[in-house]
Order: structure tokens, then sequence, then C-alpha cells
């Protein structure tokens, strides 16, 4: 696809006419149409339906849209990776980060970043499900889920992690702790809002899952861990089992450990137009350092 013709289609799409991306390019508008016409011809499909107010997108100029403005990004992303390539890591870098991370691990992180990356501006986001967010402006993404976000990313496991059901000891030498699955619906459940599979079910080791029904459910783990740490009820969660502050680990026990669990990998992707940006590869070694001295 020739980027220029790419560029003018972009510029009247967005702009809605041709006199309208004509005065926001500085480009005639004879070449504007030159170049959508060229494109309409390569691709084989209209791409605008033309008329005495302007343009529209056809669903095929919709799609094209979409995805072309993603390929002008990276296309901009790889022409300042080509320049920065040898240089010495510096420039920003965004991260998107699950919601419910450790708390006492993020300033750990922005403590290597400062000591090792001075030059290089981060900023952090958190969601959900960060695979699955909009990701334009990310160059690192990290997330709990075996569904890789979509496009060029370049993946890298972190840690395995466990997702099961955990209770305080307190409150099951209360309530006594469940032998069976029917002996679930005693007692008071808190959910993770899992990313690929109905929450109000929980994984079986002998695969498949099984239904709950939980009084709560979050996105957030951290919170739930706490959650079976004050007694509250039996909490359903990955868990890393990392040593963190205020978490007394030596208090919380599985539940069903036979029964109920699954095996989850902690990913962290780079999109792979940039990977080989020295702040990403930076960033990226930091993330590594951070869970390799992590006690477990």
């Amino acid at each position: 696809m020739d980027l220029e013709e790419l560029r003018a289609f972009l510029a009247v799409a967005e702009r809605g006419s041709f006199l309208a991306a004509s005065v926001h390019t500085s480009m005639s508008r004879a070449t504007l149409r030159r170049r959508v016409d060229a494109l309409e011809a390569r691709i084989g499909r209209p791409l605008l339906d033309r008329n005495s107010q302007g343009v529209t997108l056809t669903e095929v100029g919709e799609l094209l849209a979409d995805q072309g403005r993603v390929i002008m990004q990276d296309v901009g992303v790889l022409v300042d990776a080509l320049r920065n390539v040898s240089r010495a890591p510096a420039g920003r870098v965004t991260v998107m980060l699950p919601i419910g991370a450790p708390p006492h691990l993020i300033p750990e992180l922005v403590r290597l970043l400062r000591r090792h990356c001075p030059d290089v501006e981060v900023h952090i986001r958190f969601d959900a499900d960060p695979a699955a967010a909009a990701l334009d402006e990310v160059d690192i993404v990290v997330y709990l889920s075996d569904d890789d976000p979509p496009g060029p990313w370049i993946r890298h496991e972190l840690l395995e992690v466990r997702e099961h059901m955990i209770a305080s000891a307190d409150y099951l030498a209360e309530r006594g702790a469940p032998e069976t699955l029917e002996a679930l619906a005693e007692h008071e459940l808190y959910a993770w809002s899992a990313i690929d599979r109905d929450p109000r079910t929980a994984p079986l080791w002998s695969g498949g899952s099984t239904p709950i029904k939980p009084a709560m459910i979050t996105s957030d783990i951290h919170m739930l861990r706490h959650i079976a740490l004050q007694g509250l009820g039996l909490v359903l969660a990955p868990d890393a089992e990392i040593d963190e502050p205020r978490l007394d680990r030596s208090q919380l026990r599985a539940v069903l450990p036979s029964v109920i669990g699954r095996r989850r990998s902690l990913r962290v992707a780079v999109r792979g137009v940039v990977a080989e940006l020295p702040k990403n590869r930076a960033v990226l070694e930091r993330f590594h350092a951070l869970v390799n001295s992590l006690e477990r």
C-alpha cells in the first residue's frame, strides 16, 4: 500500500471533505482526489461516497480508516525507533498494568526505572483487561490472560500464577472448611472478574468449571486477598504467592486445593514495531529484574 495514498485518504476521511482536507494538509484537492482514486483502484472497492455535502465512508472505507490510523502511527514510531536505535534509553514509554497489581511493587518498579533509566519518562495506566484495552498509544502491556493483544506484539512470560480459592485460617476454624463443591453454597464467596471465564464459575484442575454464586465480583485482585485475610469469606482469585507488606500469608489457607484451581501466566508484551527501541528494552529489563527479585 502506498503511504501517501493512505495519508491522503485518512485526511479526507477525518475532515469529511476534500476541501477541508486540502486546507488541513496544504495539498491541492486535485492531488488528494488523484491519490484517493489510486487507492480505490488498488483495493478494487469504493472507499468514499461523494456528494454535494462532502464525503461519507463506505463500509470498506471505515475498516481502512480504523486500521490505516494504526498503520500510520506504527510508521511514525518505526521512524523514531530507527533514529534512536543506538542511543541511550530516553523518551516516553507508556505501560498498561492490570488493576489489582500488588501496590508495593509499583514503587519498587519506579525505583528501578529511575535508577537505571533516568531519561525515560514512564506513563502508567491501569485496566481490568489490559490485553483487550485500547492500546494505540501503549508501548508495553502487562496482563494475566491466555489471550494476547491483537497485532504485532512480542510476548514474554514473567511468571506463573495459580488461580485458586483461599480463606483465612480464622474463618475456616470458625465456619469449617468446605469438603465438597456443593458445600461452597454454605459460604460467602468473593470472585475475581475473570477475563476469559464467567466469574460465576470456578475453574477445576480436572478441566472445565463449576458454578458458584459470588456475593461480590471485582477486577481488583489485591483487594480480594485482603478480603480473605479479614475473614469475610472464601475468595477465588489469581495468586502469585508473593510476600507483601500488611498481608500475612501464613494466615491464608487454600480451599479444596486439589479440586479448584488452574495455572495462569503473567505476561508482558512489547509492541513489535518499537520492541528494539532502547527505552522499551530498558523498561522491559526492569520488569524482568523486578520479578526475579521477588520472594515466592
